[in-house]
């Protein structure tokens, strides 16, 4: 058995963990985890090697910085990632000059 226990860091989170973030830990090993990235191809996700993925990505990335910088560049997210991902993907979109 696995016993996941916060960081001490009274300034953040009283030493509390959610319980998202306390029980989740079976994903990170479970059968059906992907650990290759998928590229779309038409309507088909086709299996790819990182660096061509991480190319894609910066390509979409750059379009997005010089294209819709500012004030028309926003994200959304969902409820199912930790506060740690939301805070990256904040830290991502104002990277970008995104301010919503």
């Amino acid at each position: 058995m696995l016993r996941v226990v916060p960081r001490e860091n009274e300034g953040i989170n009283e030493v509390w963990a959610s319980d998202r973030d306390r029980y989740s830990h079976p994903a990170l090993t479970h059968k059906d985890r992907l650990s290759t990235p998928l590229l779309r191809q038409g309507d088909e996700l086709k299996p790819c090697d990182w660096d061509t993925a991480l190319g894609v990505v910066t390509e979409i990335l750059d379009t997005l910085r010089s294209e819709q910088a500012g004030e028309h560049l926003g994200v959304l997210a969902g409820g199912g990632a930790s506060c740690e991902e939301y805070y990256l993907l904040q830290a991502l979109t104002r990277g970008l000059g995104g301010a919503h």
